[in-house]
């Protein structure tokens, strides 16, 4: 049984942190809930979730966990059953009660024995709630509810699923990125062989195959991680006298597992943000002809081979003449320097960067949006803020699909062999009459022209000699501005698996990891993001 147990234990935790999430999303549509119908969904889902944490609970000894799940258990039905009514007090009772069972559940992962001791409250809440004795006055619901039902929306899907070690779907994904690179070798070595060469391409089939659904292994759905916000967003308007709710658009977008960690901290700094900077009190937002409860949006969508994450609030936008005051406070701009609206916006990413006056829970410390420029930074992507005075502000991340394989372009410069994601190449264009910098024009558009290997700082080859000029291009694209790298050769399409820099290139600029040609030799990839801002900022001449 010991064994059994040891076994089961992992499932037990695995599945007891979907249910918890599951459970707190329906706890606050509860909140939000009007009609019957909506009520009566919420409540029979919260008591399968309950009930079933309980019976997994109870057979695998962990006692407090199944005694605390039947106290909800008891309330639902006092709901159910129409003798309690679910007022917003009771639904913050609900909430205690799901942070003392996420509590006692982080302590048997820990290997601990959860204890029902430090949540006696909480039990005795769930008690009063359930006799319909809670002292505790009842109140309206805080925050109107969205058009459209959502309790439907955040029960959990039934579907077959298997769980694994993200280190082992690591592997998978790494094996067969070599596996395509012993492939392009063997096609080079079967050159002569026709046959083979049939055979071959059977075989490249089966592996793009193979490719395709190892890839897929590591996407999820981005959208527990936006509901994961509801919470913060009730808690903290609720603490700040404000009304607010949460809206989600585009949570069946899925992305890489690694990716969607990078983006957990710079989703929650931004709705924390929107709270507290942009969003004003109910008093104030009817005074201009607003709802008096603000919304937040979270928003996902695919673009080419990127996910764009929007956060966007209808607030009061961003107040460019204290930003700009603050910035020249700082020394980030001069007394009398003159910025444009998308420069003043971008200085809310700075370092140390705040306009509010004092210290809060929440911000003044000027590292939130600091956070969230840095961890989208690492993800190699991309961060943009636009407001408009009155109505609100959008900020934009723009990251990778995947971190873990990538389309690319291969192209050479001073005799070494770089990697250009696909989905910034636009055009390629070979023998090109200008590679030495300025403007080109390219189907009748001016595009800045600038050479890799002097981005890169990289010495030209000796091999080439004095006179030698590079006669290719390729135009790349990054948020809509597009710009010309001048190389000295196209060598093609490839697959590559990305590969982290190691120590001593950790630190390089403009390059955004490594992987390993047919050849296998090492091949760096290019940071497109990196390129664009450097250029914008005269870095890149």
């Amino acid at each position: 049984m010991d064994i059994d147990r040891e076994q089961l234990m992992p499932v037990f935790l695995g599945e007891a942190e979907e249910h918890l999430a599951a459970m707190e999303q329906l706890v606050l549509a509860l909140d939000q809930a009007r009609a019957p119908g909506e009520i009566d969904d919420a409540i029979a889902a919260l008591f399968r979730l309950a009930h079933t944490l309980k019976g997994n609970a109870e057979a695998l000894g962990v006692e407090a966990v199944a005694r605390c799940a039947h106290a909800v258990e008891e309330v639902l039905e006092a709901i159910r059953g129409g003798s309690v009514v679910a007022t917003t007090p009771l639904v913050t009772t609900l909430l205690g009660a799901h942070d003392a069972l996420h509590a006692m559940i982080a302590a048997a992962a820990r290997g601990e024995s959860p204890d029902l001791a430090p949540h006696d409250d909480v039990l005795r809440a769930l008690g009063e709630a359930a006799r319909g004795t809670a002292t505790t006055p009842s109140a309206t619901r805080r925050v109107p509810a969205p058009e459209q039902g959502f309790s439907r929306a955040v029960e959990p899907r039934v579907r077959k699923s298997l769980r694994v070690d993200l280190a082992t779907l690591d592997r998978i994904v790494t094996h067969t990125g070599e596996l395509g690179i012993v492939l392009a070798r063997l096609h080079e070595a079967l050159q002569p062989y026709e046959d083979a060469q049939d055979a071959l391409l059977d075989v490249e089939r089966i592996f793009e195959d193979l490719r395709e659904q190892a890839m897929r292994l590591r996407l999820v759905r981005i959208g527990p991680m936006f509901h994961q916000q509801l919470r913060g967003v009730r808690d903290l308007a609720a603490a700040h006298g404000k009304l607010a709710r949460l809206m989600v658009e585009g949570d069946e977008v899925e992305v890489d597992a690694a990716v969607l960690d990078g983006l957990r901290d710079p989703v929650t700094h931004m709705v924390r943000n929107a709270i507290d900077h942009a969003l004003e009190r109910p008093a104030e937002r009817q005074a201009v002809g607003k709802d008096p409860v603000g919304t937040v949006t979270l928003r996902a969508r695919y673009e080419a081979g990127w996910v764009v994450v929007q956060v966007c609030d209808d607030g009061a936008g961003f107040d460019r003449a204290r930003i700009l005051e603050r910035a020249r406070e700082l020394g980030l701009a001069g007394a009398g320097a003159a910025l444009g609206d998308e420069e003043i916006e971008r200085l809310v990413l700075t370092a140390g960067f705040s306009t509010a006056r004092a210290v809060t829970e929440l911000s003044g410390r000027g590292v939130g949006m600091d956070v969230v420029a840095r961890n989208v930074a690492a993800l190699k992507g991309s961060v943009s803020v636009r407001s408009t005075e009155g109505r609100g502000s959008v900020v934009t991340l723009r990251v990778p699909l995947t971190l873990a394989i990538l389309d690319g372009f291969a192209v050479r410069a001073a005799a070494e062999t770089f990697v250009i994601p696909m989905d910034a190449v636009r055009e390629c264009i070979a023998n090109a009459a200008s590679g030495e910098g300025g403007v080109i024009s390219v189907r009748g558009q001016p595009v800045p022209c600038l050479k890799l290997e002097t981005i890169l700082g990289l010495a030209e080859a000796s091999s080439a000699g004095p006179s030698r000029r590079a006669t290719s291009l390729v135009v790349v694209e990054h948020e809509g501005a597009r710009a010309a790298l001048v190389v000295d050769d196209l060598v093609g399409e490839m697959h590559a698996v990305v590969k982290p820099l190691g120590a001593e290139l950790r630190a390089a600029q403009r390059i955004a990891g490594s992987t390993i040609l047919g050849d296998g030799r090492v091949a760096l990839i290019l940071d497109v993001p990196a390129v664009f801002r450097e250029a914008a900022s005269g870095v890149t001449q």
